[in-house]
């Protein structure tokens, strides 16, 4: 798989989070929250894979 189809995968993932979200009622200030804790839980992951 290239970068560019991985590129358009995660977007369409993040595409299809943020719709569930909204359903749920969450606002745009309040996703941002939930992906910055994303991100930065799959950091820790990433590191702690890589020792």
């Amino acid at each position: 798989m290239s970068n560019e189809d991985k590129d358009t995968v995660a977007e369409n993932l993040v595409k299809s989070w943020v719709k569930i979200l909204k359903e749920a009622g969450y606002s745009y200030d309040e996703m941002i929250i939930i992906f910055r804790t994303a991100k930065l839980k799959a950091d820790c992951l990433i590191a702690k894979a890589q020792l």
